[in-house]
């Protein structure tokens, strides 16, 4: 966790210090993410920019960048949190792990891999929901390993409801209606 942590926080604050530039932190969506939550910040809705119902994007990302808005420090307080959401993830993959292989020493293998996975260190730097789909992903799969070898309703019903299921706009029905 500490190397996950130390790596995830390191590539921000070196780029930041080299080029003095929030600009670094967003991709070619960013905007289409803030607007909304702009939009649910001044007039409780979720909508675009221009006031029209937001039917592209899914409210659950645009709510994480709510809290970066509110106190007006987007990037700092967005990329903190991503960096977090990474360790969490982190941390799922080794619970998974234990819980398929039970061996720590595999789980402990998983963990490290993920911590330094190039992707999910850079995507934690960058205003978009990689980071976040990631986790929820981890929390389904780690339920339901969990369910698989358990048997609790909790968990199966834990794992549903992050569970990546189709849905019209090709994410998951869950993640269409919250991320």
């Amino acid at each position: 966790m500490f190397v996950a942590l130390f790596v995830r926080s390191s590539i921000p604050i070196l780029a930041y210090f080299y080029t003095r530039e929030v600009t670094i932190f967003h991709a070619l969506d960013t905007g289409s993410y803030i607007a909304p939550a702009r939009q649910l910040i001044t007039h409780g809705r979720f909508s675009a920019s221009d006031g029209t119902p937001e039917i592209v994007r899914t409210p659950g990302y645009p709510m994480l960048l709510v809290l970066g808005l509110l106190p007006n420090q987007l990037d700092l307080v967005t990329i903190t949190l991503q960096i977090l959401i990474s360790c969490l993830t982190v941390y799922l993959v080794y619970r998974t792990a234990d819980l398929l292989f039970e061996a720590e020493g595999v789980a402990l293998l998983a963990a490290a891999l993920y911590a330094v996975e190039p992707l999910s260190i850079l995507y934690t730097s960058i205003l978009v929901t990689e980071t976040l789909f990631a986790a929820v992903v981890m929390v389904s799969v780690y339920y339901l390993m969990k369910y698989l070898r358990q048997r609790s309703l909790w968990d199966l019903l834990y794992s549903g409801v992050a569970s990546p299921r189709r849905c019209t706009c090709g994410l998951s029905a869950t993640l269409c209606q919250w991320y």
